[in-house]
Parts: C-alpha cells; structure tokens; sequence
C-alpha cells in the first residue's frame, strides 16, 4: 500500500484585498490537516498540502492550477471551479492516468 503523503494542491488569495480571508481559511486548512494526520491520515496516508498564494488576482489562477499539476505533482487539486469560473480562463484539466480532481 502506498504511505507516501497525499498532496492535496489548491489556490488562495493570500496576498491582496481578500488576504485575510484567504490566511483564515489556511488556517482552517492546516487545522484539519494536523486532526486527519494525528487519526492516521486519509486512506491511510498523511496529508500534504500544496497552497498558492494567487495574490487575489483572478488572471493568475489558471496558471497556478496549471502549475500544481505539473509543476507540483499534486495528487489532488481542490477548491477549482468557483476560481476558474471567477477566472474567466481555461486550464487544461484533462484527467490523466492515476490524476483526480476534488471540488
């Protein structure tokens, strides 16, 4: 069985108007990280997770999904589809072997 971390891959506004917003819920974030790891992990895997700060710049969002998963080599991006809609841009998110998409 795999043991290696579960990196989950996400975008928050952690700079720019809607920073403090975006630094609370990266708190949230890390909280229940730290309860699901301490009960064993998710699928018995601990908990990984990859935030970008998208600077609440709706132009960059795209670009930092993009990112997550080629760049980062997350397992799992979250929280996508209210950023991309508010994005207005595509990302190819077109499901590769062994990829799935959280939202």
């Amino acid at each position: 069985m795999d043991t290696s971390p579960l990196r989950i891959g996400y975008c928050l506004s952690l700079s720019g108007g809607l920073a403090s917003n975006g630094k609370t819920a990266q708190l949230a974030h890390q909280i229940w990280r730290e309860r699901v790891n301490a009960s064993g992990g998710l699928l018995e895997r601990p908990i990984e997770l990859v935030c970008l700060d998208d600077q609440t710049n709706p132009k960059l969002v795209a670009e930092l999904y993009q990112r997550l998963l080629d760049v980062e080599k997350v397992d799992v991006v979250g929280r996508l589809w209210r950023q991309l809609r508010r994005a207005g841009d595509a990302v190819d998110l077109s499901l590769r072997e062994g990829e799935a998409i959280a939202h």
